[in-house]
């Protein structure tokens, strides 16, 4: 009896340690981003509005671009997308499935909530694990791009991570044009 115990306590403890040891789950990656200021960052034109944070944004091979269900608003991101290639380097993708890297995400989406009342008005709210381009319409999805491509860093000023991140200020930009034309 005592011998059926001990037997059922090794298998017991045995299967714990297995199923312990086998739990894949994703460490998120924490980093200590140096201070960073949005409103110091040169904008053209000057956002509406500009409410710095003081961390930052990686940039990196692990970043990816999702958009909403629609074909303006991929190719928007694909746009982005390939801006991106050209100034850093990095194959940001744009809605691919199974990326399970995925540490940092660029969603560009159609919502009204928050945004001025005009067609090229647009948010962008940056956080250190994803940026959140919304808007109304695609132009003003378009324009939000526009910001964004002006504070990605064209250089990397990390020299100790084997991957190269661009910090990118976290705060929050809402804008609209003051006038209907440009």
């Amino acid at each position: 009896m005592i011998k059926h115990i001990r037997i059922r306590s090794i298998a017991i403890l045995s299967l714990l340690i297995i199923l312990t040891s086998c739990n894949t789950k994703k460490k998120k990656r924490i980093i200590n981003f140096p201070k960073t200021d949005l409103t110091s960052e040169n904008i053209i034109p000057k956002p509406l509005n500009i409410i710095p944070d003081s961390s930052g944004f990686a940039l990196d091979k692990y970043t990816v671009i999702r958009t909403s269900v629609s074909a303006d608003f991929e190719q928007i991101g694909k746009f982005l997308s390939e801006k991106i290639k050209l100034k850093t380097d990095l194959n940001v993708p744009v809605n691919t499935e199974n990326n399970f890297d995925i540490e940092t995400v660029i969603l560009i989406q159609k919502n009204k909530k928050n945004i001025p009342n005009n067609t090229e008005a647009y948010q962008l709210v940056i956080t250190q694990d994803s940026i959140i381009l919304s808007s109304n319409t695609t132009e003003g999805a378009f324009r939000g791009t526009q910001t964004l491509r002006q504070i990605i860093p064209d250089v990397t000023n990390d020299t100790l991570a084997e991957n190269k991140i661009r910090i990118i200020p976290t705060g929050k930009i809402t804008d609209a044009p003051q006038f209907k034309y440009r």
